[in-house]
């Protein structure tokens, strides 16, 4: 999962696992187990599930940010947006005049 400024959190997943059987061109798996003896990797397992992971975690971003585009396109969101900017104008003005007068 990503933490807060979309950085991949290292943890393992602690859910049941499945086998799989997966069909790689030999030249990435020749590159997975190069780092795996050099101790840059775990295993193949590891690998692969962090990969997926990655993947994953940009996936539900470009999900969350498609959503987001909507938004500018969204008159009502827009609309209540702005009304809301507009309610909380004055207070913002009086947070601000407050914090300079403390400096």
């Amino acid at each position: 999962m990503l933490d807060s400024r979309g950085v991949l959190e290292e943890r393992q997943m602690t859910g049941k696992k499945t086998r799989m059987t997966v069909e790689l061109a030999e030249e990435l798996l020749t590159e997975v187990d190069t780092y795996v003896q050099e101790g840059k990797v775990e295993s193949r397992e590891d690998f692969f599930e962090k990969a997926a992971m990655t993947e994953l975690a940009a996936l539900r971003r470009d999900a969350i940010d498609a959503e987001i585009a909507l938004m500018a396109s969204d008159t009502a969101y827009q609309e209540e947006a702005t009304r809301i900017a507009q309610e909380l104008a004055a207070a913002d003005w009086e947070a601000f005049r407050t914090g300079e007068r403390s400096h």
